[in-house]
């Protein structure tokens, strides 16, 4: 199969990968003219109701207390309804404590309104303020229908029964904050919800900070004037008494506009968004920017106020203005927009951010204008001439650095996909929407670190464009997660419903894939012959220097076909190699910092064993730490690894000892520290040429594979100003190599000398970390990552 290599993380095949036409229904707009969707057949904020489906519904939590008996705990009470507000002197002043699990409530979610409701069983005919207030430390349920607590359960002095866990004031820890009083009078209102005689509690302040970190505690309802002489008291069901007429809370809310993009062209940007779909129907967009940041970040909407485009916000609308607030729907849809050069000026950075909006604003205050969501977050562009030396376009997300190369479709004008801190993106690699969605980006589980391999549906066994997406969330221990997503649709594959999950098993390095398109393989246990997709762990935690494992998953589904677990792996930060020819995988990892146990590891492919039965040198080498990905010799004879320690090796691809390059005697006599990414052999006959980085140098050696010896010190390079490289790339040609550098800057290097080849292109701000970069052959361009937050496509010179 000549349209697909099998070299690793960057591979080869991005010249050559079958076409594939990415279609659009993005509505195109000159000037500042926003999306055409079909229109909405209704209009309200989403709502939630949250309440108790039984007595012991998980996250729920309802109770009393009084400071009579500041000792006893009423959790599980049922009595006049089990939950009491009460102003009595002599020390029973009752308060009330109330817990709902908000985990349907998205976290991004702006809370409008947030009515709180209760079921009244037994009532006073006496009018009564009561006031609802954000509890700011937890406390403790309990099992007891009242009585001294002597195990477990919220008391008027104690969070959960005991000293040690009392409240910080008696009766309770709050915060007046958000806090909100009704008042009315308890006639008529016997076994019916208060809504409908008191009114409600519309506590959307509090309900926003429990979704912004603030802790959910819940709420403490007490009256506004305690140690009344005559005793007003009212009964209240809880779950324990009634799940149907528990505390019931009922939120309305907008959801913020989704992964806000912004594509830097010639005279114009190009913003893309996702609206969050489903209910509401969202009533268009805000959009919000220009080139003073400072006035960007402090703009924020008004409920009920009408803005309209042109609204300035900073001085000049080009330094803050509204520039787009339509009132075309757009739920669950794509968006675009583009702004031109009666806006932006090409060498200006700008910022921008949106905002949904709705025009039923009746739980946000009335008004004439719209209901608004909370900002998203800032993306920056600078328009540039697209003309060499400036890139042709730059990509900025919301979510973070790419140092990764990204993975490319081949096509027209083909597509490059890459990963950030939450999301994988599709983007136009060139074209009319050079830089701007093919589809809106995935949302993946954890980060996603290292470059996916994509795969057009004529070479796959699933039958459409794939890409596999490694990524790893912050838990300790983390747990990692693989995701098949379809490229043309952006959607995850339904077949791997409930796969793709590994629990305390970090996935850090990137995924390698099986192809039975490229050679015919039968995997066991169980027979498999879909394509399979490879990955190791980088685990975290006690043991993580031994318990790592490799897994082989079935491609088509996410079900785990074998598992490689030795017992003394390291981390795997690489991806594996796939070595067609012997059936096998080729994985790094590291070693516990020392040459004790293994750091190159080949496996059956089919099985997952060790490939020789676990013998030294033939199937498990101990060569010190490894974090770059293993990669093969032009001929396919050798294995090239490159070390933390800066150590380069030849491996025989069928066994035997490792051939080192050592600096500096081998090398070259200056550089430090790791080798970047991978090895890069030119694959230019024998002796084969290397290119590998280490912190600030490039090096260039030679290895000849017949007599299985480095033979030549090429040269070593430091580039001015000494910044810190990236893993090199070359052009194809055999002549020029390209590296990322932290002067912000592409670096273009003769192979022959090394020595720089015309002006580096500055992509970003000198100080800002430029990753490893990925050529495109198809369309003759550049693509790197920088810690900006951009991806860049750059034009070869």
């Amino acid at each position: 199969m000549g349209a697909i290599s099998h070299r690793g993380v960057a591979e080869r095949s991005d010249r050559s990968l079958a076409p594939r036409t990415a279609v659009r229904a993005l509505g195109v707009i000159a000037a500042l003219i926003a999306f055409a969707l079909l229109p909405s057949s209704a209009d309200a904020l989403t709502s939630q109701v949250l309440q108790a489906s039984a007595s012991n519904t998980p996250g729920f939590a309802d109770s009393h207390m009084n400071d009579g008996s500041p000792s006893w705990t009423w959790g599980a009470a049922t009595g006049l309804g089990g939950l009491t507000v009460r102003s009595q002197k002599s020390g029973a002043n009752y308060r009330m404590l109330l817990k709902w699990d908000i985990s349907l409530i998205p976290l991004d979610a702006s809370v409008k309104r947030g009515d709180l409701d209760l079921y009244m069983n037994t009532s006073n005919t006496a009018t009564r303020s009561w006031q609802v207030l954000r509890l700011t430390n937890s406390w403790v349920e309990g099992t007891s229908t009242g009585a001294a607590c002597t195990t477990t359960g919220v008391t008027w002095n104690s969070r959960d029964c005991v000293a040690a866990n009392n409240w910080t004031t008696a009766g309770g820890d709050y915060t007046a904050t958000g806090a909100v009083t009704i008042t009315g009078s308890g006639t008529n209102c016997t076994n019916k919800w208060i809504s409908t005689c008191f009114g409600v509690w519309n506590i959307p302040t509090i309900v926003n900070a429990w979704l912004t970190g603030s802790g959910n505690y819940g709420v403490l309802i007490k009256d506004t004037v305690e140690g009344n002489a005559q005793g007003y008291a009212y009964w209240f069901s809880s779950k324990e008494n009634s799940a149907a007429n528990s505390p019931k809370l009922t939120v309305y809310y907008l959801r913020k506009a989704q992964n806000l993009t912004a594509t830097a062209g010639n005279g114009k940007v190009i913003l893309n968004w996702a609206m969050p779909g489903g209910t509401p129907d969202y009533k268009g967009t805000m959009i919000v920017g220009g080139s003073d940041l400072t006035s960007v970040t402090n703009f924020s909407p008004v409920d009920g106020t009408t803005y309209g485009s042109g609204y300035v916000c900073g001085g000049t609308l080009a330094a803050c203005g509204v520039l787009l607030d339509d009132t075309t729907s757009c739920a669950g849809g794509t968006c675009t927009a583009t702004l031109t050069t009666t806006l932006v000026t090409n060498g200006t950075a700008y910022y921008y951010k949106a905002f949904t909006r709705d025009t039923d604003t009746t739980y946000c205050g009335g008004g004439t204008g719209a209901c608004y969501s909370g900002a998203s977050a800032i993306v920056s562009a600078k328009p540039m001439t697209t003309v060499s030396p400036d890139p042709k376009w730059g990509y900025s997300t919301i979510n973070g650095a790419s140092f990764a190369p990204p993975g490319l479709d081949a096509g027209s004008p083909g597509m490059v996909v890459f990963g950030d801190s939450t999301s994988l993106h599709f983007v136009n690699a060139s074209g009319t929407s050079a830089g701007t969605w093919v589809v809106a980006p995935f949302t993946a589980t954890g980060s996603i670190s290292k470059r996916p391999p994509v795969i057009p549906s004529a070479y796959t066994t699933t039958g459409v464009n794939v890409t596999y997406a490694t990524s790893q969330d912050a838990a300790s221990p983390a747990n990692g997660y693989l995701d098949a997503v379809n490229t043309s649709t952006g959607a995850r594959l339904a077949a791997w419903a409930g796969q793709g999950t590994f629990s305390g098993n970090g996935l850090l390095g990137g995924a390698a894939v099986w192809l039975q398109a490229a050679g015919n393989l039968t995997f066991q246990p169980g027979s498999v012959t879909t394509d399979v997709v490879f990955a190791g762990t980088r685990n975290t935690g006690a043991g993580s220097t031994t318990n790592n494992k490799v897994y082989a998953v079935n491609g088509n589904t996410g079900a785990v076909v074998w598992t490689f677990s030795p017992g003394n792996m390291d981390i795997i930060s690489s991806t594996p190699y796939v070595d067609y020819s012997h059936s096998a995988i080729w994985v790094t990892s590291r070693s516990a910092g020392g040459t004790g146990q293994p750091s190159v590891w080949k496996l059956n492919a089919a099985t997952g064993a060790l490939f020789n039965g676990g013998v030294n040198s033939q199937d498990k080498w101990s060569l010190g730490d490894i974090d770059a990905s293993p990669t093969p010799s032009g001929n396919g004879q050798y294995i090239y690894v490159g070390t933390v320690s800066g150590t380069l090796y030849a491996i025989p691809i069928g066994g035997g000892t490792a051939i080192a390059c050592t600096p500096p005697s081998c090398g070259g006599s200056t550089g430090a520290g790791v080798i970047q990414g991978l090895p890069w052999p030119l694959w230019n006959g024998n002796p084969e040429t290397i290119i590998f980085s280490r912190n600030s140098t490039v090096h260039s050696v030679s290895f000849n594979t017949s007599t299985a010896a480095f033979t030549t010190t090429n040269w070593t390079v430091t580039l001015s100003g000494t910044p810190t490289v990236s893993a090199p790339i070359d052009d194809g040609t055999g002549n020029n190599i390209y590296v990322g550098a932290s002067d912000g800057k592409v670096h273009k290097l003769a192979v022959s000398s090394g020595l720089e080849q015309g002006t580096a292109v500055t992509v970003t701000a000198s100080g800002t970390t430029v990753g490893d970069p990925a050529f495109d052959f198809t369309n003759t361009l550049i693509y790197v990552g920088a810690g900006d937050g951009h991806v860049y496509a750059v034009t070869p010179w």
